[in-house]
């Protein structure tokens, strides 16, 4: 048997560049039609269908160099800015100023009520409700009822002997003071005053308790004009003569039972269900819990039992909770 040739230069294997990843490797067949993998990134291709790698052209030296050269630029440029703010002194800092000395807060307070005491003095010493209305709170407006009432309870000008007790009380940016006097008759003052543009003034209202008496002389002077008036309002029951007196159905409108700050001789008003007030009464009101209102009434039917009022005007809610408010005692 005679030997095989010996194998030559064209028939060794050969080095091809794989078709997708593009890195060389020895072919494993030289055959044309074989279909040959990859052992980098496992693609299959046809052997005639892959060339001979191709040489990445070497970069020049001159090249390097210069890429060289930028990065040294870079670093050098970068330490020198570095060393620079660090030989720069440290900027100085703003020192946090001193806080103001507070002022003294309990002389203040102690000349305010001062002011407020002579106010209440000044008032309650005059001649006659007259001559205190300067010094009263609202005057204008309180001055029928003050005439009604002080034709009953004549005024006598009382003075101040004693503090029992003071707060100054802030509310909303507006100051109010409420002073405990022992008077020279022996009693005690409960005493609330306000700051006004014109100074102090004595709420003669909740001296005397006229938030009731008011509702009484509503009473009295039936029919009248319309009233301001300070009422509780809670769910009430009304006659169809009631409704009727009001143009309205026990369907259509809804019963309130009104009385003064302490509880005597109701009225009743009947509200129309769809107003914007109807639909507040029926939101608010129970049968059993009243609530506070400031309202405008006027006297509508007084033959009625109770007699029938009308709101002509609804100003707001809440006079019960006037004391809840913050308070600074004059001993803090």
């Amino acid at each position: 048997m005679t030997a095989p040739p010996p194998a030559t230069a064209a028939s060794a294997p050969e080095t091809v560049a794989c078709g997708q990843c593009r890195r060389a490797y020895r072919s494993p067949s030289e055959v044309p039609a074989a279909v040959i993998e990859c052992p980098w990134c496992g693609a299959q291709a046809r052997r005639d269908a892959l060339g001979p790698p191709t040489a990445a052209p070497a970069r020049s030296w001159a090249v390097w160099k210069g890429l060289l050269a930028a990065v040294l630029a870079v670093a050098l440029v970068g330490g020198a800015g570095f060393g620079l703010r660090w030989l720069q002194p440290a900027p100085a800092q703003a020192r946090p100023e001193a806080p103001a000395p507070a002022e003294d807060a309990a002389p203040v307070k102690t000349a305010i009520l001062a002011e407020a005491r002579a106010a209440a003095s000044g008032a309650l010493g005059s001649s006659d409700w007259t001559a205190a209305q300067p010094l009263l709170l609202e005057a204008g407006r309180l001055a029928p009822l003050m005439a009604r009432y002080h034709a009953r309870h004549p005024w006598t000008p009382i003075s101040l002997v004693e503090e029992i007790g003071s707060e100054l009380v802030l509310t909303g940016g507006r100051r109010s003071a409420r002073l405990t006097m022992r008077t020279d008759r022996g009693t005690v003052l409960s005493l609330r005053l306000e700051e006004t543009p014109d100074g102090w003034k004595l709420d003669w209202e909740r001296l005397i308790q006229a938030r009731h008496f008011a509702w009484e002389i509503f009473h009295e002077d039936a029919p009248g004009p319309p009233v301001f008036l300070h009422v509780t309002a809670r769910r009430g029951s009304g006659t169809d003569a009631h409704f009727a007196s009001a143009g309205l159905t026990p369907e259509t409108a809804i019963a309130v039972r009104l009385e003064g700050p302490r509880p005597s001789r109701p009225g009743l008003a009947i509200v129309d269900k769809a107003s914007d007030l109807g639909r507040l009464f029926q939101r608010e009101l129970t049968w059993e819990q009243p609530r506070p209102y400031r309202c405008e009434l006027r006297m509508a039917d007084p033959a009625l039992v109770p007699p029938r009022v009308e709101i002509t005007a609804f100003i707001g809610e809440g006079w019960a909770g006037e004391v809840d408010e913050p308070t600074l005692t004059n001993d803090q």
